[in-house]
């Protein structure tokens, strides 16, 4: 090998060298932690009405109150600053500042001259309910509140007396949406949106002596058309979910500290952690729901949310039912559900329903969707008493990471990397294939004694080439093209041949 053979070779490994350094300082940037802060606003593409300030959230529902058709009940949006300093618009833009009740009831009557027999509503922000929520006592008791949050409006319910008062939101007729943070509210408004697709909900029956393991798509009886319950033994339940990714798991139980209570049929009552079944529901990527029962009677027999064609609605009600319509549909209006969110982790998002009683009449009248999902429920629990659920459910930000992905196992951010290093390494592929041919001579028929081998060497020095090498040269490649291309193409050329002519 002759000395400038050397040389190109040293400068092939250096930059095959360089670029191995590039790929993976540019690979742990993008596949570190981030802040999770507004990535669950990804999922839906809301506005990120958390982060908003609340002046500009004030300003927001006055453009959406000046929209409003005539005839339209009256009402007014407000903000209450964390000074105690009211602040109310009415549809025509007109504004009025207000520090106590008598200026508060100044407000109103500036404001709403002609209010007629209903009571005005008033549209809060939400740093009013969230940051300053005691400073509410001080509205007319007239008053009908409502949040004002992204593109629509909640009623608000409240609950308790005396110094306990707190305040509920309502999405829908039996449930209710225990107020805390922004971002609880956030993250609680996206998991309600997420479709309950039948196909993803596996009801489990724990029995013991029952399968291994559990089908990765559920089965459908012949005659009626419904999925059976999936039967499963407990002591291989956590090992099942794996087969169940991306898919929601729901359970019967009563839970007594950190242990999950089942009551297999014809068998005694027999304990869980919670603990180990969360476990494998995360490393599986599998929403867990838990139906909390007294009596954590497994349930038996088939899927209610699978039905026969025939019934008149079902189809399109299941295909469009919402994890929202699902839970109202465990509700009662004699018993209502309330909902309360929180964080597990960045991923993780725990999701508890209780019972509540004692409030107002519901404001919400149940969409045809809802009225057709809830009679499913009721058909798919039967004789199940239940008080209420408890889940562990991927966060948004971890359904929308998920959704981006085109490779289960990868991160998206590293997909994407890896196809636009592919895309930059096919513009330098000229120059990479040069680099390869030094690194990687090319086969000679002398040193194979078929054809067939021959040929097989070389489908793989070029598969290798395509898949690996192309682009991890790429930051190299790429450069190193454009760079010859301009050099070729620049108009200094033709002029230095003239000199030395």
């Amino acid at each position: 090998m002759t000395r400038s053979q050397i040389a190109r070779l040293r400068a092939a490994a250096a930059a095959v060298a360089t670029s191995i350094v590039i790929v993976i300082s540019i690979a742990a940037s993008v596949s570190a932690p981030r802040a999770e802060t507004g990535a669950a606003s990804v999922w839906f593409g809301t506005s990120n009405v958390a982060t908003a300030t609340g002046e500009l959230q004030l300003q927001r529902l006055a453009q959406r109150l000046a929209q409003m058709p005539e005839g339209a009940p009256a009402t007014l949006v407000a903000r209450v600053s964390a000074e105690g300093h009211w602040s109310f618009i009415n549809a025509s833009g007109e504004a009025f500042t207000a520090a106590n009740t008598t200026e508060i009831k100044r407000a109103f009557e500036i404001l709403l001259p002609n209010a007629g027999p209903l009571p005005p509503t008033l549209i809060l922000t939400g740093d009013s309910i969230f940051a300053s929520a005691a400073l509410l006592a001080q509205l007319p008791k007239v008053a009908v509140l409502k949040l004002g949050w992204a593109d629509d409006t909640f009623p608000l319910v409240t609950a308790g007396n005396g110094t306990t008062v707190h305040y509920l939101a309502e999405l829908g007729p039996n449930l209710l949406l225990e107020l805390t943070t922004a971002a609880a509210f956030t993250e609680a408004t996206l998991q309600l949106q997420r479709p309950m697709l039948r196909r993803h909900f596996r009801l489990l029956s724990l029995e013991p002596g029952g399968p291994h393991m559990l089908a990765a798509q559920p089965g459908r009886d012949r005659s009626s058309g419904r999925a059976p319950v999936d039967a499963i033994d407990p002591e291989f339940l956590s090992s099942a979910l794996g087969s169940l990714r991306g898919q929601t798991a729901a359970l019967v139980g009563r839970f007594e500290g950190d242990a999950l209570i089942v009551k297999p049929p014809d068998a005694p009552q027999r304990a869980l952690s919670w603990a180990a079944l969360t476990a494998a529901a995360i490393a599986a990527d599998v929403d867990l729901l838990v139906l909390k029962s007294p009596s954590p009677q497994q349930p038996g027999g088939r899927n209610w949310l699978w039905q026969n064609v025939e019934i008149k609605g079902l189809e399109y009600a299941l295909g469009h039912a919402t994890l929202a319509d699902f839970l109202a549909g465990l509700g009662s209006p004699s018993s209502r559900l309330v909902l309360t969110v929180s964080q597990a982790s960045a991923d993780r998002t725990i999701l508890q329903l209780s019972p509540v009683t004692g409030l107002p009449a519901p404001t919400f009248t149940p969409s045809a969707i809802g009225n057709v999902v809830s009679n499913a429920v009721s058909g798919m629990l039967g004789n199940i008493v239940h008080e209420g659920a408890v889940a562990n459910f991927r966060s948004a930000a971890r359904q929308a990471e998920l959704e981006r992905r085109l490779l289960p196992f990868l991160s998206s951010s590293l997909q994407w990397l890896i196809i636009g290093f592919f895309i930059a390494g096919c513009a330098g592929a000229p120059v990479s294939w040069r680099w390869w041919q030094r690194l990687w001579p090319a086969e000679q028929s002398s040193d194979y004694a078929q054809a067939q081998g021959l040929w097989a060497a070389r489908a793989v020095r070029v598969l290798i080439f395509v898949l690996v090498f192309l682009p991890l040269v790429a930051p190299a490649s790429a450069p190193a093209m454009l760079a010859r291309a301009w050099s070729r193409g620049k108009p200094a050329a033709p002029l230095r041949k003239a000199r030395v002519t």
